[in-house]
C-alpha cells in the first residue's frame, strides 16, 4: 500500500522478473530511479548468472541518461524460506513428542527458557 501523497510521485514501476525491478520517482531537482536486484547465488549455473546481469543491463539501459540510478538488493541472494525454519519446527515437534508435553504446558515452558 502506497499513501496518496507518495503514489503521485511514482512516475514508473516496472516489474521484470522475480530477482528485478525498477522505480521511477519524481524528484523536486533530479528524477532518482531504483532498481531491486537480487542476483543468482553461486549454486546456480554460469548461464542463469551471465542472464540476470544481461537483464540488469537492459533495464539500467532503459534509464533516461539524466536520472540518478540506484541500485539496490541483497547481491548474494536466496528466494524463500531457509532450511533453518524447517529444522526449528522439526526440533520443535520432537522436544514435544519426547517430553510427553500437552499444547498449554508447552506454550509456558517455552516462555519461562
Amino acid at each position: 500500500m502506497i499513501r496518496n501523497e507518495i503514489k503521485k510521485n511514482i512516475l514508473s514501476f516496472e516489474p521484470y522478473n522475480e530477482r528485478l525491478c525498477k522505480l521511477r520517482i519524481k524528484g523536486r531537482f533530479n528524477t532518482p530511479s531504483t532498481i531491486s536486484a537480487h542476483p543468482s547465488t553461486e549454486e546456480k549455473t554460469d548461464e542463469e548468472k551471465e542472464k540476470f546481469y544481461e537483464d540488469l543491463q537492459t533495464i539500467h539501459n532503459r534509464i533516461p541518461k539524466h536520472d540518478i540510478v540506484i541500485i539496490l538488493g541483497d547481491m548474494n541472494s536466496k528466494i524463500g524460506e531457509e532450511d533453518v525454519y524447517e529444522t526449528l519446527q522439526v526440533n520443535i515437534h520432537s522436544m514435544i513428542s519426547q517430553i510427553g508435553m500437552v499444547s498449554g504446558s508447552v506454550s509456558t515452558q517455552l516462555q519461562t527458557t
